[in-house]
């Protein structure tokens, strides 16, 4: 009797306990659903929000290429791209299937310009002319790197440095193939060049020509990924503002040369935009407005998932969709409203948890320091015993300052941080090249105490080959120069 009572009582718990478990197991799915879902959770319960239905349709569209040469949203707009202009025959103008709209709307304009405009010229798919544009670009700035590297240095072992250098740096961006390549590409295919014409004894026309296309190469770059080029223009700032070699007037000319070059393809791209916003205004007056350019706020507000806290939980989009609809649901994705709610949210952090942005940045700048150490190596020693001219110091260091803000105002990831890992070879090379140019390995040499045959007092002493980055202007010396000939003092005192 009693075991009936036990068996009809542990029937009547059984819907209770399931009721439990079902909560539990709800609770635990809540706990870990990601926030895409729970914003559509929010959507459904208030106004549908905007911003989560435009991003929605472009995940959609994106998840369904297989294994696309580039990002899949890129690669989505490109072909809109493409099939606007096939229709309409106006640049910057994407179909998507239904509407007219702007090509790369949450983009930078440069690569729905030249990938769709290649592909038409040369008779080319997609696929193929994003890999003949990437990998073109970026493989043409190598070799000018290398070229300007093999004239600045005249040691073999400073060339074969320089070659190591660049072929590395190569191999580790080849894999890339997207506009982050760009970064790597308008710094290694300008500086090398530039620090060897600039130190020649006389400028003449070829350095004035250099400055024109290596401006314009620089505005493209900015078009093609936001701000590229910015670092390698205060390089070459810094080098004529500062230099001696150049008289007031010169200096005046060749800068007005470099910023003739930086506003040529940023004039172009707007008379581009102008035509098409006029096409669109004419034939779609109620289209979305977009921002022209990549967002920034967008990705500065993700940013401060670096460290875990509750404010920005994770670095993923769906993240700052949910914080958009939950101000204005009614903000398209990407549209100057979205953005400028996000610049809001991240001033109301930085004045509400300025602990927590400190630690945030602190962290940030210790891996870009790590970035540093790995890529600049033995640059960074060289430049201790053979420290280079002030000015080019500050060109390097003002370059490699403004190339880590991606890192430190977004994250530190590797593909963000390729201008500012190209720079730090960049600056490692010329570096161990200098001091290899100035005697580096003798002064190595007695450092260890290597045997050397002894010479004659009527036998002249060798002295090092002076560096064409140690001539007059370019470097203040190292302590063998001055226990050298009369001709290593000079070249150290000047």
């Amino acid at each position: 009797m009693f075991r009936v009572r036990v068996a009809k009582r542990a029937l009547a718990e059984i819907p209770g306990q399931l009721t439990l478990l079902l909560l539990s197991c709800t609770f635990v799915a809540a706990a870990y659903s990601s926030p895409l879902e729970r914003v559509e959770e929010r959507s459904q319960t208030s106004k549908p929000c905007l911003a989560l239905t435009m991003f929605r349709e472009l995940r959609g569209k994106s998840l369904k290429e297989s294994k696309p040469p580039i990002m899949s949203e890129r690669y989505v707009h490109l072909r809109e791209a493409m099939a606007g202009f096939e229709i309409t025959g106006t640049h910057l103008l994407a179909f998507d299937g239904k509407t007219f709209l702007p090509a790369g709307r949450t983009d930078d304009p440069g690569i729905y310009y030249f990938v769709p405009e290649m592909a038409r010229r040369f008779s080319l798919s997609l696929d193929r002319s994003i890999k003949l544009f990437f990998g073109g670009i970026l493989t043409v700035s190598m070799l000018l790197g290398l070229v300007g590297f093999l004239l600045l240095f005249e040691h073999e072992l400073s060339r074969f440095a320089a070659l190591v250098g660049i072929l590395s740096l190569w191999r580790f961006c080849f894999y890339v193939r997207d506009v982050y390549v760009i970064q790597c590409a308008i710094v290694v295919g300008v500086i090398p060049l530039f620090l060897y014409l600039s130190n020649r004894r006389k400028p003449d026309m070829w350095f004035a020509l250099f400055t024109v296309f290596a401006g314009a190469a620089i505005g493209l770059s900015n078009i093609v990924r936001r701000d590229a080029g910015i670092a390698t223009a205060v390089f070459m700032v810094c080098i004529l503002l500062f230099s001696a070699r150049f008289a007031a007037q010169r200096k005046l000319f060749f800068l007005l040369l470099l910023s003739i070059g930086i506003v040529a393809a940023p004039l172009w791209f707007h008379h581009l935009s102008q035509t098409r916003d006029t096409y669109l205004a004419s034939h779609q007056p109620n289209s979305v407005p977009t921002l022209g350019v990549h967002p920034f706020w967008h990705n500065a507000y993700l940013g401060f998932s670096y460290l875990t806290n509750p404010y920005v939980p994770k670095y993923l989009d769906e993240v700052a969709v949910g914080k958009v609809c939950s101000v204005s649901p009614s903000a398209p994705f990407f549209s100057p409203e979205y953005e400028n709610i996000l610049k809001g949210e991240v001033y109301s952090l930085i004045r509400q948890h300025p602990g927590f942005v400190f630690r945030t940045i602190i962290a940030k700048t210790a891996m870009l320091g790590l970035f540093l150490v790995a890529y600049a190596n033995f640059g960074l020693l060289a430049v201790v015993f053979y420290p280079k001219d002030w000015m080019v110091e500050l060109a390097f260091w003002s370059g490699l300052a403004l190339t880590s803000l991606y890192g430190i105002l977004v994250m530190p990831f590797f593909v963000y941080l390729l201008g500012f890992i190209s720079l730090a070879v960049v600056y490692g090379i010329t570096s161990i090249g200098h001091a290899l140019e100035s005697g580096a390995l003798g002064r190595l040499a007695r450092w260890i105490k290597v045997d050397a045959p002894q010479k004659s007092e009527n036998e002249p002493s060798a002295s090092p080959s002076p560096s064409r980055i140690g001539t007059s202007k370019f470097s203040t010396g190292g302590e063998s120069e001055k226990q050298a000939g009369k001709s290593a003092t000079t070249l150290t005192e000047s």
